[in-house]
């Protein structure tokens, strides 16, 4: 328990005081406000707090680049061979894209995991876009060229799922 604006707080309970309570509902009456000196002195505490607290959180995280750790003839192979195929076949999802990718056998690609990497590094450098399509309550991301108007395109099926009903 410690001392806090006159009342004794107890560890875990709600940051605002019943003076910060008390001062809120002063404001938001219609009687002019602040009246005395306490009670501005009062909301000066109070909005100090505000700006301590606020000045307190952290940002979001900046996403550092993507480094690829592929030579670039080979990352360029790749990319190429992945744009290809987005263009060709209009939006996919990543594992639509994986499938086709599979299908043309590239040597330097090793995973879907490295190209998860690969489109998320076109997608950096403006090669690729990506699109979020709302079927529902489910949404799905596609991956589509800047060139493609995904109004026009045809959209891949929907995937059967659990909470979906059977016709």
């Amino acid at each position: 328990m410690y001392f806090q604006h006159g009342l004794h707080i107890k560890e875990g309970q709600c940051s605002r005081t019943r003076r910060e309570s008390f001062l809120l509902a002063r404001l938001n009456s219609n009687k002019t406000f602040p009246r005395t000196r306490e009670e501005s002195e009062g909301l000066r505490e109070m909005v100090f707090g505000t700006a301590v607290r606020w000045a307190a959180k952290k940002g979001k995280p900046k996403m550092k680049p993507v480094e690829l750790t592929s030579p670039p003839e080979q990352a360029q192979s790749i990319s190429r061979a992945i744009f290809d195929v987005v263009k060709e076949h209009g939006p996919l999802t990543l594992s639509d894209t994986w499938d086709h990718i599979k299908g043309i056998g590239l040597r330097g690609l090793t995973g879907k995991r490295q190209m998860k990497i690969m489109i998320r590094w076109m997608r950096e450098r403006q090669k690729l876009r990506q699109i979020c399509c709302h079927n529902g309550a489910h949404k799905q991301f596609l991956y589509t060229t800047w060139f493609t108007n995904p109004k026009n395109t045809p959209l891949p099926p929907r995937i059967n799922r659990k909470d979906d009903p059977k016709p």
